[in-house]
């Protein structure tokens, strides 16, 4: 079952809480990476490391530990405990935002951790993950979770997960082509994620234009966008959807409300 639309944005580290997204700088090249199914055998992707186990009490010691790999890091963050949801302002389609502190803002099956997508930039990487699991403040209903994870090294060599933008539930449905994006890491660098409705329409590959001029992409599989730099640019940013042949097939504000 899935919720009617839980949005959640993490806290990288105590200090900056970035409720939707913000911010890049310098032209993402799209680099391929292996499929999920090559980064590491199911059993390896789905174990949390010995330490992240022993850790689970505290998040902040989850979120800073070193991960052999930046997917492992994303295992390790999963297994940790759950944290006090703060609700937000409820969105348009009925989608709940809030806030997560102390831990996750789920309890994950690590069985079901599906890594869809993988782009990165020179220092971070950036993955696209599903699993299911539940949410302890709404009860024991299975839910299947989308997040955006951002993963950079950490000062003794190993992996951290440093934010990460995401949810619950089922998209609005819209009449016209949309990419719903969160994220954050601004103002230092950034990254966004999110799912893709096509609404019917061939679209193959998204831009996301800033009004510095700066301009990231990414494609369009799996009905999925990802993009990160290290640097960020200046907002507000535009999508823009394109076809097989690079026409334009519609354009949206990125982050509705971000100037």
């Amino acid at each position: 079952m899935s919720s009617p639309g839980l949005g959640t944005c993490l806290v990288a580290d105590a200090g900056t809480t970035l409720p939707l997204l913000l911010s890049p700088w310098a032209s993402l090249k799209e680099k391929r990476w292996p499929a999920a199914e090559e980064v590491g055998t199911p059993s390896e992707r789905r174990r949390p490391s010995a330490s992240a186990v022993a850790s689970r009490g505290s998040c902040a010691e989850v979120l800073s530990m070193g991960a052999s790999d930046p997917a492992q890091a994303i295992l390790d963050k999963l297994a940790g405990p759950t944290g006090v949801w703060e609700a937000g302002q409820t969105g348009a389609g009925g989608i709940q935002s809030g806030i997560v502190r102390g831990g996750n803002a789920e309890q994950a099956d690590l069985a079901t951790v599906r890594f869809v997508k993988h782009r990165s930039s020179e220092r971070r990487h950036l993955y696209y993950v599903t699993f299911k699991g539940t949410i302890p403040q709404l009860g024991p209903v299975v839910h299947e979770f989308h997040y955006a994870y951002p993963v950079e090294p950490d000062a003794e060599g190993g992996w951290r997960v440093c934010g990460g933008s995401g949810g619950a539930g089922e998209m609005p449905r819209r009449s016209t082509p949309w990419v719903n994006l969160g994220g954050g890491g601004w103002p230092k660098w950034f990254f966004a994620g999110g799912r893709i409705d096509p609404a019917g329409q061939p679209v193959d590959r998204v831009e996301l234009r800033f009004q510095d001029g700066v301009t990231l992409h990414d494609d369009a599989t799996d009905n999925i966008a990802l993009f990160i730099s290290d640097h960020p640019p200046a907002m507000p940013a535009t999508i823009v959807m394109l076809d097989p042949n690079d026409n334009e097939v519609v354009r949206h504000p990125a982050f509705p409300g971000v100037d």
